[in-house]
């Protein structure tokens, strides 16, 4: 134990040689380590578990399987051909918004269920309909004409 705490006090100090920092690496991974050096224990573990997660990582690299370039293809092909559909159904949707706007403002009027748009005969209606409905003001000076008759 004596050996080991002069070995990490060398590596602190900066001491050690390769050999002996992969010998204290050795002896951290094959030796459960006491309390006292169970805090510094990361310090020469890190390597070997890297490596073995390094090792892990390739071989998954390894057993992926080979891309298949019609499967590519076809992917692509599919999203040209899904991004047109959405463009055309967008221009007509637009084409028919826009349409819908221009009939909103054309002038016109519904008179007893019939669609008028010439501007002439909705004057002429208009001003029958006016001349048929008296203000209230006129209401009002006729009452008091015929109350002081």
């Amino acid at each position: 134990m004596n050996e080991i705490k002069k070995r990490v006090d060398k590596y602190f100090r900066g001491e050690t040689t390769r050999e002996e920092e992969q010998w204290l690496r050795q002896y951290f991974d094959e030796v459960a380590p006491t309390d006292e050096l169970a805090e510094i224990a990361p310090l020469f573990t890190y390597f070997s578990e890297e490596a073995s997660v390094t090792g892990f990582l390739k071989g998954l690299r390894e057993e992926m399987p080979a891309v298949d370039n019609n499967k590519i293809v076809r992917v692509r092909f599919l999203k040209i051909a899904s991004m047109a559909a959405c463009l055309l159904l967008g221009v007509v949707l637009l084409n028919r918004i826009i349409r819908n706007d221009n009939m909103l403002t054309e002038n016109s009027v519904w008179i007893s269920g019939q669609k008028i748009t010439q501007i002439d005969v909705v004057r002429a209606y208009a001003e029958t309909s006016f001349e048929k409905v008296k203000s209230e003001e006129n209401m009002l000076e006729e009452q008091l004409r015929f109350m002081m008759e």
